[in-house]
């Protein structure tokens, strides 16, 4: 190593705070732009009721219970699906006008069981899924799961600190996998998921296809000599 690893250390410490910071930014504005369409309010409102909500969706654990005995209520009552609500994920964007009878999803199928309408969704939590799929082995399976989402979010993190590049990635599956998927469940984390890691991606093709069009415009020649 050219430099001892603390020197190191330090002169990444800034590029990771600066990935912390652009994650925060980004996690904040799509709760805010979501929130805004949802209670039809300016987006800055919006902003800061999102600021306001963020400490709930750090502290989301504390509801979880309740809402697993809702489900646990809710599939007493209409019994377990054995994964249906799991490959319901396969049709999600194909729209009612093509399919008028694709199934709701398992969150809006709770709200119709104890609210009758269909307005928004009931939060299952992830274990509250898969015990409406298989019951408490569901459950015994959730555990497992979760213990293998724990561990690649582990070696997220360690590849996020050697690379500070991969530290906004790693923010992002970190926040919706465990604040949004252990309590709203996986349906919901996994398409936020993959709706801001495509968004993501999209800036980082726009950013190359910029860089590159920029070296293409310098390295030519302003005027040509005449032979």
């Amino acid at each position: 190593r050219s430099q001892p690893w603390p020197e190191q250390r330090w002169h990444r410490t800034p590029h990771r705070l600066t990935h912390v910071i652009v994650g925060a930014i980004i996690v904040v504005g799509g709760l805010a732009v979501r929130r805004s369409a949802q209670l039809d309010i300016t987006l800055t409102e919006a902003i800061g009721d999102s600021i306001q909500s963020s400490g709930r969706s750090i502290s989301s654990a504390v509801p979880i219970t309740d809402l697993y005995l809702a489900t646990r209520n809710y599939t007493a009552a209409t019994g377990h699906d054995y994964g249906t609500q799991f490959l319901l994920y396969f049709v999600r964007f194909v729209p009612r006008s093509v399919w008028e009878g694709k199934p709701l999803n398992l969150g809006f199928q709770m709200r119709e069981y104890y609210y009758g309408d269909a307005l928004s969704g009931v939060i299952p939590t992830m274990f509250g899924e898969f015990y409406v799929a298989w019951g408490t082995f569901g459950s015994v399976v959730c555990g497992l799961f979760l213990g293998w989402v724990l561990s690649f979010l582990n070696r997220a993190y360690l590849c996020a600190c050697q690379n500070p590049k991969f530290a906004l990635i790693y923010i992002i599956m970190a926040t919706e996998l465990i604040l949004d998927g252990v309590r709203a469940g996986l349906e919901i984390a996994v398409f936020l998921l993959l709706y801001m890691l495509v968004t993501l991606a999209c800036f980082k093709i726009a950013r190359r296809f910029a860089q590159s069009s920029r070296q293409r415009i310098s390295s030519k020649p302003l005027f040509r000599l005449q032979e």
